[in-house]
């Protein structure tokens, strides 16, 4: 009887010792998730303390108290970039023209762009003109298409239009980089001009 009762009492107390190194255990990092530490300033040697159980015992006075997150704050975003381009150009009748062009490298951007278009001299009837931005490479690419009018009367006097696009689909055209393209056609000669192309570079883009 007395070798079974001593059993017991070496297999409670080996249990109680789990208990507490478990609870010891837990309160490193603390509940905010800091850990605490202490450097020795003599020797440089650095140890971890528990400050809620002081096991391992806390510092003393010939240590220097540290404390660190186990998981640092999240850093700040990086910048992003922008890339423009300008023109203008005259259109010739009836034939797609290049009015703006820019390269931009591999990554995700937000495109947009903005064209004038103006009667190229007098008495110029109602015409339409049709512009597009491109985006995109050699194995494929998305646009925006966009359509204005212009008109002139005979002493020259004539009505503008602006017209702004924006490409949402240029994000899988533009991983690997690629090229955005702003061209107008028209049938008649028409002034294209204050052509703008940006494009911002983004992590994402989430349009809806």
């Amino acid at each position: 009887m007395f070798r079974s009762k001593k059993i017991s009492v070496l297999v409670v107390g080996a249990v109680a010792a789990l208990a507490l190194g478990s609870f010891a255990f837990a309160a490193i990092p603390d509940g905010g998730g800091v850990i605490h530490a202490c450097y020795s300033t003599s020797t440089g040697a650095v140890r971890v303390t528990d400050t809620d159980t002081n096991l391992p015992k806390g510092c003393s006075s010939k240590e220097t108290a540290l404390n660190w997150n186990q998981q640092g704050p999240k850093g700040d975003r990086g910048p992003s970039n922008a890339y423009a381009a300008h023109g203008s150009a005259t259109l010739t009748p009836n034939t797609w023209t290049i009015v703006a062009t820019r390269t931009v490298p591999a990554g995700v951007y937000a495109v947009s762009g903005k064209v004038v278009l103006k009667a190229s001299g007098a008495n110029v009837p109602l015409t339409t003109v049709h512009c597009s931005l491109d985006a995109g490479t050699n194995n494929g690419a998305s646009s925006d298409e966009a359509y204005g009018t212009v008109w002139s009367d005979g002493s020259g006097n004539d009505i503008e239009t602006t017209l702004p696009l924006e490409n949402d689909n240029a994000a899988g055209w533009l991983a690997n980089g690629g090229s955005l393209t702003l061209s107008c056609t028209s049938p008649r000669t028409v002034v294209a001009f204050k052509a703008t192309i940006t494009a911002i570079q983004v992590e994402s883009l989430d349009y809806q």
